[in-house]
Formats: C-alpha cells, sequence, structure tokens
C-alpha cells in the first residue's frame, strides 16, 4: 500500500500545467485557486492523497494546528512534557513528547 501511494504522490509531482489543475479538481472537487503555485498545489496534493490512504488527524491535533497556524498571539495549548535520548542505528535523535493543557 505504501508503495501505491507513493507512487500516486511521484505521478502528481511530475504533473503541469492544465493536467495539474484537472488533478486538483478530482482531488479536492473544485478548481484550484489562482494565487497558488505549481509547487504548493503539487503538495496539496500529495497531503490529500496520503490523508485518503492514511487517514487524516484527531480533532484535537487539527485543533491545534489551526491555532497554531492562525498564530492568534495566545499561547500554544500544549508544553513538552517529557525529552529523552534515542539512538537508533548508533545516530543521536532526540525526542520530546507533546501533552495538550487542559
Amino acid at each position: 500500500m505504501i508503495s501505491a501511494v507513493a507512487a500516486e504522490i511521484e505521478r502528481a509531482r511530475s504533473l503541469s500545467g492544465h493536467a495539474l489543475r484537472r488533478r486538483w479538481r478530482s482531488a479536492f472537487g473544485r478548481s484550484p485557486p489562482e494565487h497558488l503555485t505549481a509547487d504548493l498545489l503539487r503538495r496539496m496534493i500529495a497531503a490529500r492523497i496520503q490523508e485518503e490512504a492514511f487517514g487524516t488527524l484527531d480533532r484535537t491535533t487539527l485543533k491545534l494546528l489551526d491555532g497554531l497556524a492562525r498564530r492568534d498571539g495566545s499561547r500554544p495549548a500544549w508544553r513538552c512534557a517529557q525529552r529523552r535520548r534515542l539512538r537508533p542505528e548508533g545516530r543521536t535523535r532526540t525526542a520530546e513528547q507533546i501533552r495538550l493543557s487542559n
């Protein structure tokens, strides 16, 4: 399934002009906004392909991301609850567990 999704995204990345706009209409059911660049159209189509294949984010996460995107000046509803170091395959990575505040 993952390889089929990757292939579909690759096909969308190769589109340009009218073919790209047709693909947008099939993914979103309407014409693409004129002000969006071809690169942004491709990225949004790729996100839609992944969403259809793997599902969307839960409601709480969507609300958090929406608030961050709006940048309304309020404090974020999350904080770092835990930080730890991971060493997969000899490489050091830092992971943070995010917890939503109530």
